[in-house]
């Protein structure tokens, strides 16, 4: 429920703060840029419009003469509570605008790389399976053309060797950080002869700031051959399936024949030798499809196996024009997929924060609020609420992910297109400029930029720029929010909180998110 005089306002200027209402008939007052909302009674509310109106002449006389439900005694109160928030900059002019970061620092990138999370090798592109929907198959085409390599051991090892010296550098401000390192296809296990190098090189050398834990993206097929080997290092595993047979139909082998009984008797064998092992160590992952729904998902997987997967959709970019109407075919939403569900409440149940709908709160809470700190160094920041930062949701360069392709490219991580590789690694040099770099993200950043700036989704963004259909001068951002989208997504948000303010708690106290 959104104050229309507002909206109609607001039409005027870009403002950095916003006033609304709740379907309960709560009011409330945002700020953007302070990130902080202030619960306001309805005649504060009715002051900050009529000011905004005609701030030069604005009287109070006049709501003396309008209300007629509140006392001359309280609307004097809430206008002294008006100048309290003026004062102190609450209610500022500054625009958004003001707050796109489209120059990135050098030293913030070369700071990344030397704390960087995660390390994902693309072990193989070669895969036993033949999936329908496959992200390297030919229904997409942002990826280069699959030849069934193999990463060469000595391009992976002089990469670890180029991050060991920013490890052991002072840009390092960690201590005892713990590193993921992944490996992914392709399907892994295809060159386990790689993964079983690159632990025992990482085992065999002495980091002074850094431990290590090992992960593997498998579609399960080999898993019974090799899980010893996993377990021993305890390695984390991530297992792709979609459901029973009658759902996990578009995961066959290049002779169409279902995978299903393999990897499930995989599975099983896994829970059975190692039980322990299986609760910590094993995850799923399933794709949201026509042959499936996620209450059958879930249903199945907590029935059989004692888990609750990730559900995804089917990624919609970069898909070939040929392909479009096999897409299609097999294309479902999430939300759809909901309202076909019997149990709405069982679903919230077992998927807590991966319940459609429920990321997107989680993600609104964590980024547009000055209460969420990412880790310990930002406690001690002077303005903790400065939002200035690159546009989008695009993840600063290698702050989450480093993934080395089977072809030697570098990229931020498996998700985006090959096209945008940042560099590369051969057997005498990694080949990562910086300053490239930097020049790669600004120039890709100008595309959007004034839509950004005009953006009210401005601290929640989730959009990757590359990520962006056509990423050109005439690119449009399909995530933009004008003012009157953010404020009913902001009175759609505050209302659900009112009523489930468990949730509200929970993801304050509990719930940290990694994109």
């Amino acid at each position: 429920m959104i104050d229309e005089n507002f909206i109609q306002l607001n039409k005027l200027k870009m403002r950095s703060f916003t006033c609304f209402k709740t379907e309960n008939n709560n009011h409330y007052i945002y700020n953007s840029l302070k990130r902080q909302s202030i619960y306001c009674h309805p005649i504060l509310a009715k002051i900050i419009i009529k000011w905004l109106h005609k701030p030069k002449a604005f009287c109070i006389k006049e709501l003396y003469d309008e209300e007629v439900k509140y006392d001359k005694k309280t609307i004097d109160h809430y206008f002294n509570k008006f100048f309290i928030l003026l004062r102190n900059g609450f209610l500022t002019e500054q625009k958004i605008k003001n707050t796109a970061l489209t120059k990135i620092p050098l030293q913030e990138i070369e700071k990344n790389l030397a704390n960087a999370d995660h390390i994902v090798f693309e072990v193989t592109e070669a895969c036993n399976l033949n999936c329908n929907y496959c992200g390297y198959g030919d229904l997409y085409w942002d990826h280069d053309e699959r030849t069934n390599s193999v990463l060469d051991e000595r391009i992976a090892f002089r990469l670890l060797s180029y991050l060991e010296s920013l490890w052991n550098d002072s840009k390092n401000i960690s201590h005892n950080k713990e590193i993921m390192i992944s490996f992914y296809g392709g399907e892994p296990l295809l060159n386990i002869a790689f993964i079983k190098k690159i632990v025992k090189y990482i085992e065999n050398t002495e980091y002074t700031h850094n431990q290590f834990n090992f992960g593997i993206t498998t579609n399960g097929v080999l898993l019974h051959k090799y899980i010893d080997f996993l377990v021993k290092h305890n390695f984390y595993i991530s297992i792709s399936l979609d459901g029973d047979i009658k759902m996990n139909r578009h995961r066959i082998f290049h002779d169409g024949s279902s995978s299903f009984n393999i990897v499930f008797n995989n599975i099983i064998l896994i829970k059975e030798k190692y039980p322990e092992y299986y609760n910590k160590n094993i995850s799923f992952n399933a794709v949201l499809h026509n042959y499936n729904d996620i209450e059958d998902i879930i249903r199945f997987f907590d029935k059989n196996l004692d888990k609750i997967p990730r559900i995804s959709q089917l990624n919609n970019m970069g898909i070939a024009n040929a392909k479009w109407d096999s897409f299609k075919k097999m294309y479902r939403l999430s939300k759809d997929s909901i309202k076909s569900a019997d149990d709405i409440n069982f679903l919230k149940e077992k998927m807590e924060i991966d319940f459609p709908g429920n990321f997107d709160k989680t993600t609104f809470l964590h980024n547009n609020f000055d209460n969420t700190f990412w880790n310990y160094q930002e406690l001690f920041k002077n303005n903790v609420s400065s939002n200035t930062r690159i546009p989008t949701g695009t993840c600063m360069p290698f702050s989450k992910k480093i993934f080395l392709t089977a072809q030697g490219k570098i990229l931020p991580c498996e998700r985006i297109g090959h096209q945008y590789s940042l560099g590369g690694v051969n057997e005498t040099k990694v080949d990562l400029n910086i300053g490239t770099v930097v020049k790669l993200f600004e120039k890709n950043f100008n595309k959007i930029k004034k839509q950004c700036e005009a953006c009210y989704h401005f601290n929640s963004c989730r959009q990757c720029i590359f990520n962006i259909e056509s990423l050109n001068e005439d690119a449009v951002c399909e995530a933009f929010s004008d003012q009157n989208a953010f404020l009913h997504s902001l009175a759609d948000f505050y209302h659900f909180f009112e009523n489930e303010p468990e949730f509200y708690t929970n993801t304050m106290k509990n719930i940290v998110i990694r994109y």
